[in-house]
Parts: structure tokens; sequence; C-alpha cells
């Protein structure tokens, strides 16, 4: 077995980078000034992933101010709307106001990355919104049928995917937590649909690919998520029991870091439950990672838990 680590997704901005974007509102610095504060903080970032032997890099998403942001700015038929909490969190996004047929008025993903991060000669990961979790999240004035909003964001986010490729991106979550979620997992009558969404999405898409499962037990959906077509999938483990999975899988990424927690675990019980875990599912490859984005943390604990995640994965491949 493989054993790597990463984080992705969006992570905590630094309080100097947060004291930079306070001092533009209140017209004390300028847009120059804020530009560099981003960059200093994506570059350390990735520098400190680089030196810690991390399996992807991320340059941290600092630019998305969600995770439908870029989306609800760049595409047509779709406005940012009201300030929405994000499930059971103390962390909010702008709900996307679906008021037309979704276009995609051209490549638009690259200017929420960093210039120096996708020149970078290493190999790099990246967080897309899943369809699902989008149509279920959206206000939709226009299709008022989930499935159509699906299936046409499917075809937004199949051509993302791929100015991804382009730009040497080697591998993609799809953050889907609706899925996982109690409240909003899909019912039997839902799955198909979603299935065939995803087959349609991933149509010539070469860059890893995997489900990133979080806020809820996937046991519950564990039965229809084998014909998802990833090549990984992701599971958050502070939500899940690995006893009740009872399928074998060849690439994980096992969320054992809690992003909703300051609380610092222990990297020899996170070993030791990696490990009983991989007995399990015996997988080919296994990552471990937080189990959502670090967002939810203030900047210096989730870099106190990037070091737990490298020195966990130590001692898994070396028991």
């Amino acid at each position: 077995m493989n054993v790597g680590f990463h984080a992705s997704g969006i992570f905590p901005r630094s309080e100097k980078l947060i004291q930079a974007t306070r001092d533009f509102a209140h017209k004390r610095c300028s847009k120059e000034d804020v530009r560099k504060a981003f960059e200093a903080d994506a570059r350390e970032l990735v520098e400190m992933q680089r030196k810690e032997g991390f399996s992807f890099i991320t340059d941290g998403m600092l630019l998305w101010d969600d995770i439908f942001r870029p989306f609800s700015e760049s595409l047509g038929g779709v406005k940012a709307g009201g300030v929405t909490r994000y499930f059971e969190n103390n962390t909010f996004f702008r709900q996307p106001v679906i008021t037309g047929r979704l276009a995609l008025n051209g490549p638009f993903i690259q200017k929420y990355l960093f210039k120096e991060w996708v020149k970078g000669d290493f190999p790099k990961i990246i967080n897309l919104p899943g369809p699902y979790t989008f149509s279920v999240l959206s206000e939709d004035s226009y299709y008022h049928d989930r499935q159509k909003l699906m299936q046409e964001f499917s075809v937004i986010l199949n051509a993302v995917a791929k100015e991804l490729e382009k730009l040497g991106i080697n591998y993609i979550r799809f953050s889907e937590p609706a899925l996982a979620y109690a409240e909003t997992r899909p019912g039997e009558n839902r799955r198909k649909g979603i299935i065939e969404n995803y087959r349609m999405m991933f149509d010539g898409v070469k860059a890893g690919t995997s489900l990133n499962l979080f806020f809820g037990d996937i046991t519950h959906i564990i039965d229809f998520i084998p014909e998802l077509p990833f090549s990984g999938l992701d599971i958050d483990f502070t939500e899940t029991s690995i006893r009740n999975l009872g399928i074998s899988l060849k690439s994980v990424s096992l969320g054992c870091i809690d992003s909703r927690s300051s609380f610092l675990e222990d990297p020899e019980n996170i070993a030791r439950q990696a490990r009983a875990f991989a007995e399990s599912v015996n997988p080919e490859r296994l990552y471990l990672t937080p189990n959502c984005d670090l967002e939810f943390l203030p900047y210096s604990i989730a870099a106190k838990k990037m070091s737990i995640l490298k020195e966990a994965a130590r001692l898994l491949a070396n028991p």
C-alpha cells in the first residue's frame, strides 16, 4: 500500500492577509498591496507543503471567497446572491442564484489561481464544487428542475476540468457534502441522474479525480458510490465508521484531521486508526487528509494540523 498525505480546498487566511484586506476596505492601502499580501500567503503555503513532502500541493484557493464564487461571478445565467450559512458551520457563502441558462463565457478559472503555483514543477491539487451540491445549495429561478440544473452545471465542470488539465493541475477533488449530509443526501430516485451527470462530466477528462464527501456518514449512500466514475474517494473519518463500509477501494483519502475543531489530534492515534481502516478496505493508495477544507480554523491551528498529517503518515508508512 502506498501512503501519502495532502490538504486541499480553501485554506484560512493569515492575520497579515486579513489585516491587508481590512485596510483596503477602509482605503488604508492599495489594491497592489493586497495582491502582494495574497501572493505572500500562497507562496508561504506552497513552500511549506513542498518542504514537508506533501503528495499534492495546493495554493490554498485563497482567491476563492467560497467554493461557488468563481462560478457565480463568471458564468452566464447565475449571480452571487445573499449570504447563507454553509451547512452547520459558522461559515457563510453567497448563494448562487440561477437566473437563466448556465453559459460558459470563455475560460475563467485561471484568474482564481496563483501564477507561481500554476507554473510550479510539482503535483497540484484543487477542489471544485460537485454538481449535486451546487444544485442543492443554489436558488433556482430558471430551471425549476434539479436534474436539469445538475446536467447543465456538469457540462460547465467538464470544460473547467479540461482547462485545469491544460494548466497542469494533476488532481481534482469534487466537493459533494450534500451527498453525505443527512438532510440533503439523495433518495433512490435521484441516484441514476447523479451517476449519468458524473459520467458526462468526466468525458475526456484525464486528470485524477476524487469524490470529496464530508459533513455526514457515507454508509447511507455507499451502495451507489462504486458506480460513480471517480479514481478516488475522500471519506470524512470523523463522521463515518470504517466497520460499516463493506466495499473495496483502490484509492482513498482518509479525512482523519477534523477541520472544524481546534483540538490537535495525536499522530499515533491517527496512524493506528488508518492502519485498521487499511486492513478493512485494502486500498492500493491511502492518503491522510483533513476531513474538509481547513478554512474553518485559524491559520495557526491549520498549519499545526498539516504538520500532524505529515507525522501520522510517517508513522503509518513505518510502523
